[in-house]
Protein backbone atom coordinates (compact mmCIF):
# COMPACT_ATOMS: atom_id res chain seq x y z
CA UNK A 1 0.00 0.00 0.00
CA UNK A 2 1.29 3.65 -0.28
CA UNK A 3 1.53 5.84 1.99
CA UNK A 4 -1.65 7.41 2.98
CA UNK A 5 -3.59 5.24 1.10
CA UNK A 6 -6.94 5.47 1.56
CA UNK A 7 -10.45 5.53 -0.11
CA UNK A 8 -13.41 7.74 -0.81
CA UNK A 9 -16.12 6.32 0.78
CA UNK A 10 -19.05 6.96 3.73
CA UNK A 11 -16.87 9.00 6.26
CA UNK A 12 -17.45 11.72 8.60
CA UNK A 13 -15.23 14.62 7.97
CA UNK A 14 -14.25 17.00 10.96
CA UNK A 15 -13.49 20.69 9.97
CA UNK A 16 -9.93 21.69 10.81
CA UNK A 17 -7.04 23.82 8.94
CA UNK A 18 -3.24 25.26 8.31
CA UNK A 19 -0.66 25.32 5.50
CA UNK A 20 2.30 24.40 3.19
CA UNK A 21 4.29 25.93 0.26
CA UNK A 22 7.20 24.98 -2.18
CA UNK A 23 7.63 27.57 -4.90
CA UNK A 24 4.12 28.99 -4.53
CA UNK A 25 2.05 25.85 -5.22
CA UNK A 26 3.29 23.50 -3.11
CA UNK A 27 3.61 23.66 0.89
CA UNK A 28 3.95 26.58 3.22
CA UNK A 29 4.93 25.84 6.36
CA UNK A 30 3.66 27.39 9.60
CA UNK A 31 5.42 27.64 12.91
CA UNK A 32 4.45 29.23 16.10
CA UNK A 33 5.90 33.12 14.84
CA UNK A 34 4.71 36.01 13.21
CA UNK A 35 7.95 36.68 11.19
CA UNK A 36 8.59 35.43 7.39
CA UNK A 37 10.94 33.42 6.44
CA UNK A 38 11.82 32.35 2.96
CA UNK A 39 9.07 30.93 0.88
CA UNK A 40 7.26 30.45 4.60
CA UNK A 41 4.38 32.17 5.94
CA UNK A 42 3.97 32.17 9.76
CA UNK A 43 0.95 31.39 12.97
CA UNK A 44 0.74 29.68 15.87
CA UNK A 45 -1.21 26.63 15.50
CA UNK A 46 -2.19 24.37 18.64
CA UNK A 47 -3.06 20.69 17.70
CA UNK A 48 -4.25 17.44 19.83
CA UNK A 49 -2.50 15.09 18.25
CA UNK A 50 -0.74 11.34 18.95
CA UNK A 51 3.19 11.84 19.43
CA UNK A 52 5.76 10.91 17.33
CA UNK A 53 7.34 7.65 17.41
CA UNK A 54 10.24 7.95 19.45
CA UNK A 55 12.48 7.06 16.57
CA UNK A 56 10.63 10.25 14.34
CA UNK A 57 11.13 13.21 17.36
CA UNK A 58 14.48 11.82 18.06
CA UNK A 59 15.26 13.18 14.16
CA UNK A 60 13.22 16.09 14.15
CA UNK A 61 15.18 16.54 17.32
CA UNK A 62 18.34 16.22 15.95
CA UNK A 63 17.85 18.81 13.39
CA UNK A 64 17.16 21.59 16.15
CA UNK A 65 20.40 20.34 17.82
CA UNK A 66 22.53 20.85 14.90
CA UNK A 67 19.95 23.68 12.86
CA UNK A 68 23.24 25.99 13.22
CA UNK A 69 25.61 23.71 11.54
CA UNK A 70 22.81 23.00 9.45
CA UNK A 71 21.83 26.38 8.45
CA UNK A 72 26.33 26.59 7.46
CA UNK A 73 25.85 24.19 5.52
CA UNK A 74 23.03 25.38 3.37
CA UNK A 75 25.04 28.65 3.20
CA UNK A 76 27.81 26.97 1.66
CA UNK A 77 26.20 24.92 -0.87
CA UNK A 78 24.22 28.10 -1.80
CA UNK A 79 27.89 29.53 -2.77
CA UNK A 80 29.31 26.63 -4.45
CA UNK A 81 26.20 25.12 -6.07
CA UNK A 82 27.94 21.86 -6.43
CA UNK A 83 26.91 20.11 -9.41
CA UNK A 84 26.01 16.57 -8.21
CA UNK A 85 23.86 17.82 -5.50
CA UNK A 86 20.45 16.53 -6.85
CA UNK A 87 22.30 13.05 -7.23
CA UNK A 88 23.16 13.19 -3.40
CA UNK A 89 20.29 14.09 -2.16
CA UNK A 90 18.37 11.61 -4.06
CA UNK A 91 20.48 9.03 -3.38
CA UNK A 92 19.32 10.13 0.35
CA UNK A 93 15.70 10.28 -0.28
CA UNK A 94 15.72 6.72 -1.31
CA UNK A 95 17.87 6.02 1.63
CA UNK A 96 15.88 7.81 4.05
CA UNK A 97 12.09 6.43 2.91
CA UNK A 98 13.31 2.42 3.54
CA UNK A 99 13.80 2.72 6.93
CA UNK A 100 10.49 5.63 7.52
CA UNK A 101 7.55 4.60 6.96
CA UNK A 102 5.16 7.40 6.32
CA UNK A 103 2.07 6.15 8.21
CA UNK A 104 4.10 5.79 11.39
CA UNK A 105 4.44 9.65 11.31
CA UNK A 106 1.90 11.53 9.53
CA UNK A 107 3.84 15.05 10.95
CA UNK A 108 3.68 16.91 8.10
CA UNK A 109 0.02 16.45 7.79
CA UNK A 110 -1.05 17.43 11.48
CA UNK A 111 0.72 20.01 11.25
CA UNK A 112 1.07 21.75 7.85
CA UNK A 113 -1.18 22.11 5.19
CA UNK A 114 -1.10 21.96 1.33
CA UNK A 115 -1.83 24.66 -0.90
CA UNK A 116 -5.26 23.86 -3.08
CA UNK A 117 -4.65 24.82 -6.63
CA UNK A 118 -8.12 25.32 -8.45
CA UNK A 119 -7.16 22.53 -10.40
CA UNK A 120 -6.84 20.45 -7.17
CA UNK A 121 -10.48 21.96 -5.57
CA UNK A 122 -12.16 20.50 -8.73
CA UNK A 123 -10.63 17.47 -8.97
CA UNK A 124 -11.25 16.69 -5.04
CA UNK A 125 -14.78 18.23 -4.66
CA UNK A 126 -15.66 16.05 -7.76
CA UNK A 127 -14.98 12.71 -6.11
CA UNK A 128 -16.81 13.80 -2.99
CA UNK A 129 -19.61 14.79 -4.61
CA UNK A 130 -20.08 18.56 -3.74
CA UNK A 131 -19.72 21.66 -5.74
CA UNK A 132 -16.77 23.38 -5.55
CA UNK A 133 -17.86 26.53 -3.87
CA UNK A 134 -18.81 24.24 -0.96
CA UNK A 135 -15.73 22.19 -0.56
CA UNK A 136 -14.24 25.84 -0.21
CA UNK A 137 -16.50 26.78 2.09
CA UNK A 138 -16.80 23.27 4.48
CA UNK A 139 -12.89 22.99 4.40
CA UNK A 140 -10.75 25.91 2.84
CA UNK A 141 -9.67 30.12 3.74
CA UNK A 142 -7.65 32.33 2.17
CA UNK A 143 -4.24 32.66 3.46
CA UNK A 144 -2.92 36.26 3.44
CA UNK A 145 -1.02 35.50 -0.15
CA UNK A 146 -4.66 34.47 -1.06
CA UNK A 147 -4.33 30.92 -1.47
CA UNK A 148 -6.55 28.44 -0.48
CA UNK A 149 -5.42 26.48 2.72
CA UNK A 150 -7.52 24.23 5.08
CA UNK A 151 -9.33 25.84 7.98
CA UNK A 152 -7.18 23.75 10.59
CA UNK A 153 -5.04 21.31 12.01
CA UNK A 154 -4.33 18.19 11.80
CA UNK A 155 -5.65 18.28 7.87
CA UNK A 156 -9.75 17.75 7.58
CA UNK A 157 -8.70 14.14 5.99
CA UNK A 158 -6.48 12.27 7.94
CA UNK A 159 -7.77 9.47 9.39
CA UNK A 160 -6.79 7.90 12.64
CA UNK A 161 -4.65 5.51 11.22
CA UNK A 162 -2.86 7.89 9.61
CA UNK A 163 -3.76 7.18 5.98
CA UNK A 164 -5.23 10.25 3.68
CA UNK A 165 -8.85 10.15 3.17
CA UNK A 166 -8.42 11.75 -0.74
CA UNK A 167 -4.52 9.78 -1.27
CA UNK A 168 -5.90 9.16 -4.73
CA UNK A 169 -7.34 12.51 -5.38
CA UNK A 170 -5.09 14.53 -3.04
CA UNK A 171 -3.05 17.67 -3.72
CA UNK A 172 -0.05 18.32 -5.99
CA UNK A 173 1.84 20.14 -3.05
CA UNK A 174 1.01 16.49 -0.90
CA UNK A 175 2.13 14.19 -3.68
CA UNK A 176 4.96 15.88 -4.01
CA UNK A 177 6.27 16.49 -0.76
CA UNK A 178 9.03 16.67 1.00
CA UNK A 179 10.38 17.23 -2.29
CA UNK A 180 13.71 16.31 -1.89
CA UNK A 181 13.38 13.80 -4.75
CA UNK A 182 13.11 17.08 -7.36
CA UNK A 183 15.85 18.43 -10.09
CA UNK A 184 17.31 21.11 -9.14
CA UNK A 185 17.54 20.89 -5.33
CA UNK A 186 19.34 24.22 -5.06
CA UNK A 187 16.43 26.11 -5.66
CA UNK A 188 14.60 25.16 -3.02
CA UNK A 189 17.06 23.84 -0.61
CA UNK A 190 16.18 26.67 2.31
CA UNK A 191 12.68 25.68 1.99
CA UNK A 192 14.64 21.72 2.65
CA UNK A 193 16.20 22.99 5.64
CA UNK A 194 12.57 24.43 6.96
CA UNK A 195 11.09 21.42 5.84
CA UNK A 196 13.89 19.17 8.46
CA UNK A 197 11.55 20.85 11.49
CA UNK A 198 8.38 19.28 9.99
CA UNK A 199 9.28 15.85 8.23
CA UNK A 200 12.03 13.37 10.28
CA UNK A 201 13.13 11.65 6.62
CA UNK A 202 14.07 15.35 5.60
CA UNK A 203 15.85 15.85 8.79
CA UNK A 204 17.36 12.81 8.17
CA UNK A 205 17.83 13.05 4.25
CA UNK A 206 20.04 16.56 5.08
CA UNK A 207 22.03 14.89 7.83
CA UNK A 208 22.98 12.48 5.27
CA UNK A 209 23.81 14.82 2.25
CA UNK A 210 26.00 16.33 4.99
CA UNK A 211 28.56 13.66 4.74
CA UNK A 212 28.27 12.50 2.03
CA UNK A 213 29.09 16.03 0.16
CA UNK A 214 30.65 17.71 3.15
Amino acid sequence: MDPFSGSVGDHHLLPFKITWSNLRSNHRIYEAASARSGFFNSAIINIATNPLALEYKDLLDDHLKHKPEREKYVRKVKKKRPKNLDQVFHEAHENAFEKIDCLQCANCCKTTSPIFRDVDVQRISKKLKMSSQDFENTYLQKDDDGDWVLQSAPCTFLQPDNTCFIYDIRPQACREYPHTDRKRMIQIIDLTLKNAEICPAVSKILGNVMIDLP
